[in-house]
């Protein structure tokens, strides 16, 4: 039997535009078709076997004849319980296509997932024994959360690097998730500092390279740009971080008896207590509503998870005017994609045929610094720890091309600096 649905919402506005003067596109298929491209490359890292993964993601874009000249970016992220799925399985995938028609751009993302820590006979893993160590939990989110930032870098740096070939605005980007994805992109957005996050939380994400992380496309921002958090079945660990971005519209879907994922506030996978209770879709919309968040819940009563899984015609129905309504609103343009928290630095010979030197920012010195070195594709290619003088001096043995140092330092209120070189053969 087809479950009843609850829809609650609350905008922070009264004046909106009319959702009847904006036009066909964002609301309609105003396009037949799609262009859509495959396994393009985003990003590099490591995963929790510490073997090297290349990040990929398919990219769905209007046809050709499309005249629009910045386009919104959703990026659609897909749910497994941190230790499976795939951008091309699940009903994200569905929703990335058909925005696509309707004038979006969408990315439908792979990030890392858990490799077995816990070795079993049964290839099939369960997630209560996989996370059995509350700490790999917390890993796999932020793995996870840094892996959806570098995709949006990646499209701020085909932005101000490649001529903007998909036609962008930087300013308007949607994220969207389910289940393990949602969770992803809410502490992707949500998360800006570790002050008040869990011990084990904060441990997590400074072991794996600090809020932002090592997954590629260094020197853009993460989160500025974004207008919209959507999450199927998602949950948080502090309700209280929806207001460290009051201007992000949120939306929420979720099943009332979700045996996987927190309805309110409470366990995974029902007993699964161990690694922190969480907030779901009810306590995060009531979160939002009272601190004049732009939000909607839509909830499904009956016992379920995932939200879009379930009834992937409910969440289009709900998803497409949410989304239309901020599109009428917006006045598509583009600004600069740098972020502006990134310091310069200066780094010489430049070009140099291996032997390079690098000035340290006054501030970091004598503080523990991490030197990372990345290509352009954004793979990281060498990481160095090390208590800063006020030069570095290295010598590298990379082949020929031009490449990106970053300097992290363990003081977090200090900005990054990056600088750009070339390898001379």
């Amino acid at each position: 039997m087809r479950s009843t649905l609850l829809f609650l919402s609350f905008c922070f506005s009264a004046s909106l535009v009319s959702a009847d003067d904006c036009g066909q596109r964002y609301r309609d298929d105003i396009f037949n078709t799609f262009v859509e491209l495959r396994d393009v490359p985003y990003g590099f890292n490591y995963d929790n076997k510490n073997i090297p993964i290349t990040l990929l993601m398919d990219i769905n874009l209007p046809p050709e004849d499309d005249t629009a000249q910045f386009r919104p970016l959703m990026i659609c992220v897909h749910g497994g319980s941190f230790i499976g799925g795939n951008k091309r399985a699940g009903q994200h995938a569905r929703i990335a296509r058909d925005m696509a028609k309707k004038g979006y751009v969408t990315s439908s993302i792979n990030y890392r997932v858990q490799r077995n820590v816990i070795d079993v006979v049964d290839p099939v893993v369960d997630p209560f024994l996989e996370f059995a160590d509350r700490g790999e939990w917390y890993r796999a989110i932020t793995r996870a959360f840094h892996d959806v930032k570098a995709a949006v870098r990646y499209h701020k740096r085909l932005v101000a690097e490649e001529g903007n070939p998909y036609r962008i605005d930087t300013n308007n980007i949607i994220l969207y998730g389910s289940s393990a994805g949602a969770i992803t992109i809410l502490h992707a957005v949500y998360l800006t500092d570790l002050d008040d996050a869990l011990p084990v939380f904060k441990a997590a994400v400074n072991g794996l390279g600090g809020l932002d992380g090592d997954s590629g496309n260094p020197g853009y921002g993460s989160t500025n740009g974004i207008r919209a958090v959507v999450s199927a079945s998602g949950a948080m660990s502090e309700r209280r971080w929806l207001s460290n971005r009051p201007e992000v519209a949120f939306q929420a879907f979720h099943h009332t008896s979700d045996p996987t994922v927190p309805f309110g506030y409470g366990c995974f996978v029902t007993a699964a207590c161990h690694l922190g209770r969480f907030y779901g879709g009810s306590p995060l919309w009531n979160y939002a509503k009272e601190n004049s968040i732009r939000t909607e819940l839509h909830t499904i009563n009956g016992v379920g998870h995932p939200a879009d899984d379930a009834d992937p015609e409910l969440t289009l129905s709900k998803l497409v005017p949410f989304l239309y309504q901020l599109q009428c609103e917006y006045e598509p343009r583009i600004t600069s994609v740098r972020n502006t928290e990134f310091a310069q630095t200066k780094v010489y010979p430049n070009p140099s045929r291996g032997l390079l030197q690098a000035d340290i920012p006054q501030e970091m010195v004598g503080k523990e610094v991490v030197a990372a070195f990345y290509r352009m594709d954004g793979s990281l290619v060498l990481s160095e720890r090390l208590i800063a003088e006020n030069i570095l001096s290295i010598q590298l043995q990379l082949s020929a091309g031009t490449y990106i140092l970053q300097l992290q330092s363990s003081d977090k209120s200090l900005a990054p600096a990056v600088a750009r070189f070339v390898l001379m053969p």
